[in-house]
């Protein structure tokens, strides 16, 4: 029998994202950050990530490019050594959604200073072959590592039985934008987004991205990515012991408006329906991102990050009154409260 120790602490910096993670087995030790942003004022963030405890980070996971998720990035990376950056598979309309909504100096900062620096894992939708291992390894130095989210990343993963202790497993959902969007780019539009390589190139080629931008209309958020981060359901011990041990469950923006797509991220997270769960509430409790509390899992405590006087009104009253009815516990992470600390051991075999 192996021992997992689990630290996690939300973060509570306002609207936006900031969660972190350490897992320790043995000597070994693993740091997980989800998210780095915020749209509230940035002193209680920046507070924040002058204590960050850890020098090196070895997974930024980053879920989409919003500026509430990633915008104080590049202040998290200053004198830390980030060893990966995960994030979903960015393509030219990808970009070109952050590039032209992007008015942040900030957000472009981390963008190109930190997020296009790194070695990558981008983490894309796309079903995989039998022959895809079913764990994956990030041992290989390359500047960018693909991965499917139907893989998982393995943590602890040097013991006999080839399955790792711990698990990372992703959902990135699907971008959808209007119907003709992927046929308007010509090949010579997407070298030219691809092409754009620091913060002095994007404000120098802003005006020709705005020509390529007036093509395409938006009609729902770009790529965004969840995480779970749990034992590996093979390797768990005690099914009985488990109502005092939760995983995490870290939502991003991810579009959860009809029960289709609902059913479509349970069934991808069935083998972690064991655990009960952290849930970051996706969209900070957007009404338009929420159409009931996801009923096959087990307890959850739900997290809204959300700050005061927010343009959005999040959260929705009408999702705060479904979570309620469902008997399940609601943190509120404003930039004027605590933050949520929680550490387990988890025994798996």
């Amino acid at each position: 029998m192996s021992t997992v120790y689990s630290h996690k602490t939300f973060y509570a910096i306002g609207q936006g994202g900031f969660f972190s993670e350490e897992l320790i087995h043995n000597d070994e030790k693993k740091v997980i950050v989800y998210d780095c942003g915020t749209l509230s004022p940035k002193a209680r963030i920046k507070s924040e990530i002058s204590h960050f405890p850890y020098k090196d980070i070895d997974y930024l996971v980053i879920s989409h490019l919003d500026a509430d998720h990633i915008n104080c990035i590049d202040s998290l990376a200053q004198g830390r050594n980030i060893k990966k950056i995960i994030l979903p598979h960015t393509s030219p309309i990808d970009l070109l959604f952050f590039f032209l909504n992007c008015n942040d100096q900030d957000t472009l900062n981390s963008f190109f200073n930190t997020i296009q620096r790194h070695q990558r894992i981008e983490v894309n939708a796309d079903e995989v072959s039998h022959d895809v291992p079913e764990y994956i390894n990030d041992d290989e130095n390359v500047p960018i590592l693909p991965m499917s989210h139907n893989q998982s990343l393995g943590i602890f993963s040097n013991n006999p039985s080839g399955y790792p202790l711990w698990t990372i497993k992703f959902y990135v959902d699907a971008t959808l934008y209007s119907p003709n969007a992927r046929n308007v780019l010509s090949q010579t539009d997407e070298a030219f987004i691809k092409g754009v390589s620091s913060v002095a190139d994007f404000n120098n080629k802003k005006v020709q991205l705005d020509a390529i931008y007036s093509k395409i209309s938006k009609i729902r958020n770009d790529s965004s990515m969840a995480m779970i981060s749990a034992p590996n359901p093979k390797r768990i011990r005690c099914l009985a012991c488990l109502n005092e041990y939760f995983g995490t469950w870290m939502n991003g923006d991810i579009v959860l408006k009809t029960s289709s797509e609902i059913v479509q991220i349970e069934n991808h997270f069935q083998d972690y329906s064991i655990f009960n769960f952290d849930y970051q509430l996706q969209h900070h409790g957007s009404h338009e991102n929420f159409c009931r509390e996801i009923r096959n899992f087990r307890h959850m405590c739900i997290y809204i990050y959300y700050g005061y006087n927010n343009k959005h009104g999040h959260p929705s009253g009408t999702v705060l009154r479904k979570l309620k009815d469902a008997g399940l516990k609601i943190c509120d992470l404003t930039e004027n409260d605590c933050n949520f600390d929680r550490t387990t051991s988890w025994h798996v075999i």
